[in-house]
């Protein structure tokens, strides 16, 4: 367990080198919303076994960071990033000093980073579709997303005391991150109209930023909108077809399914070790 910045305990999964190495390279993964680290269990058990070490964990009222019963987190959405994110970093830097740090973030994952004291402590950075999340980017459904976030959500969250979104979405949200999470949603700028933080400005590393011509959640244009966030980084765009990769579909979450093992994941390392 690694100690929050908030008085809590933030759970996470730590793989190290299956083989004998002299590596020194750390990853560290920002989860998607409402997804359990475990969901990338297989990716970071293949990037130890070729000598990195990895860490997942767990934002604060999700998966291995509840402890308690959820109607009871008090965390906002903000706050994975101003506090669970900067524990997990601050955590890192104290247990694995002298280690080239690199961090994979999946849609929200990559939304926070700007979220840290210091992001450029990572060497490298991937973004695997992160966006701005508006509703207007979406290419599927979005009129029919709008009329839920404004109505549908808030009331249920606002009934049951959290957002009940396990079946639909990965795990069910804290109230104070389901109704954040739904101003942002309906803003042109998404969270960037209700948060100001300098280490958006301040981030001058390297980013590779995916989007799939079959995600809806993360459609190149909001993947871009996005890292236009990150004014001083120096961002590489890889948009991708299914059939580019001879496959059927990839979606928001495809991208870590062992099945994308020998065309998605070796670009990765190339990234990091480029």
């Amino acid at each position: 367990m690694i100690p929050s910045l908030d008085d809590y305990q933030i759970g996470g999964i730590l793989y190290k080198p299956t083989t004998e190495t002299n590596s020194a390279n750390f990853i560290l993964f920002g989860s998607a919303t409402g997804i359990k680290c475990s969901y990338y269990n297989k990716l970071a058990t293949y990037l130890a076994e070729n000598g990195y070490i990895v860490l997942l964990f767990d934002y604060s009222g999700i998966g291995l960071s509840l402890s308690q019963p959820i109607r009871k987190v008090k965390t906002i959405m903000e706050d994975w990033g101003f506090i669970d994110l900067q524990s997990v970093v601050n955590w890192i830097t104290n247990n694995f000093k002298n280690h080239k740090y690199y961090y994979i973030g999946h849609s929200v994952g990559g939304q926070i980073v700007g979220l840290l004291k210091n992001p450029n402590l990572f060497e490298k950075l991937i973004f695997i579709a992160s966006q701005n999340g508006y509703w207007r980017f979406y290419t599927k459904r979005k009129y029919l997303y709008a009329i839920t976030y404004s109505t549908v959500w808030p009331l249920l969250t606002r009934i049951f005391g959290y957002f009940p979104s396990k079946r639909f979405i990965g795990e069910n949200l804290p109230k104070g991150v389901a109704l954040q999470w739904v101003k942002w949603l309906k803003s042109k700028n998404y969270l960037f109209d209700h948060i100001n933080s300098q280490g958006y400005q301040d981030l001058t590393k390297p980013i590779l930023a995916y989007s799939f011509s079959d995600d809806h959640y993360a459609p190149a244009p909001a993947v871009e909108d996005l890292v236009k966030h990150y004014p001083n980084a120096e961002v590489i765009f890889k948009h991708y077809k299914p059939e580019d990769l001879g496959k059927k579909k990839i979606g928001h979450f495809g991208f870590f399914r062992e099945s994308n093992k020998e065309v998605l994941w070796p670009q990765i390392q190339g990234f990091f070790r480029s």
